[in-house]
């Protein structure tokens, strides 16, 4: 009986363990804004999760809100940040400084999607974003 528990703890661990998709760094839009950082995408048997690093740190604004897209990040702007033909919306963005995690849709494929980004809808102001490279 005690193997078989110490057998099945082994195999909740091992499906438990996170497997990083794709991971950056946060760079701005613009030189008056502060947005730095990192942030790793991870998967694990609940799911796909944007993980935003402790060394997190941005402006506030009162409106900011986390997509993934399919343009490449020299390609956004504030007019087509938040296009739905091109982005996806994965979350309000709530924290200004620090660590924080955000579950991806399942229904989406992050193959299909080129960039990481944050953008301002209240002010149409595009934040800044990194590109999702993948982590082999």
């Amino acid at each position: 009986m005690l193997l078989i528990s110490i057998i099945s703890l082994f195999n909740l661990q091992l499906f438990s363990q996170d497997k990083i998709i794709s991971q950056g760094d946060w760079k701005a839009n613009s030189y008056f804004i502060t947005f730095e950082g990192n942030w790793e995408i991870i998967e694990n048997n609940e799911g796909s999760y944007l993980l935003i690093h402790d060394n997190f740190s941005t402006k506030k604004a009162p409106d900011l809100k986390l997509y993934i897209s399919k343009l490449a990040l020299d390609n956004i702007d504030a007019s087509n940040a938040d296009d739905i033909s091109n982005s996806v919306f994965i979350a309000k963005l709530n924290t200004y400084k620090g660590a924080s995690k955000y579950r991806i849709p399942d229904e989406i494929n992050l193959q299909e999607y080129q960039s990481i980004i944050v953008h301002c809808k209240k002010f149409d102001k595009f934040w800044g974003g990194s590109p999702l490279w993948r982590v082999n």
